[in-house]
């Protein structure tokens, strides 16, 4: 690694700003996708605070228990893939659960597996993302690139 490697910044790194572009993508559709259900959910026919609660941890639950084997399955395959595959897994779940909702069939049973597949999508897309940014970033600029991630 050259010394002008290292003073650039690292906005000029294009695998780091496509990185950093992915993420903020990524976060900013589970935020959304998070605060949608929860109003999704409350709008539906029947609708009560136990419903929502119900859909909600079936999305928390899976990804808090699975954390650690997602970061197991980074550990054994291409992050980027797994990222990939974690992204497309979770944007099939929500685009189900905004079918259910759209079309008013939605069936308490179906939100929850659903909201448990978007669940375990956020456990396999965070450990892999945690530990691509070594892998991309100059050990000297480790530091940086996790500020600014």
């Amino acid at each position: 690694m050259t010394a002008s490697a290292l003073e650039a910044p690292l906005w000029r790194d294009r695998q780091f700003v496509l990185l950093a572009c992915a993420r903020v993508i990524s976060v900013l559709g589970n935020g959304f996708a998070r605060v949608a259900l929860s109003f999704a959910v409350l709008a539906l026919p029947g609708a009560s605070a136990g419903r929502l609660s119900l859909v909600v941890a079936c999305q928390a639950l899976p990804q808090l228990g699975l954390i650690l084997v997602g970061g197991v399955i980074a550990d054994r395959m291409s992050r980027s893939r797994l990222m990939v595959l974690a992204d497309f897994l979770g944007a099939g779940a929500y685009a189900g659960l905004a079918g259910m909702v759209l079309t008013g069939h939605a069936p308490l049973t179906a939100m929850c597996v659903l909201a448990a597949v978007a669940g375990t999508a956020t456990a396999l897309f965070a450990p892999a993302m945690d530990g691509l940014v070594p892998l991309i970033v100059p050990a000297g600029r480790l530091q940086q690139a996790n500020g600014l991630r």
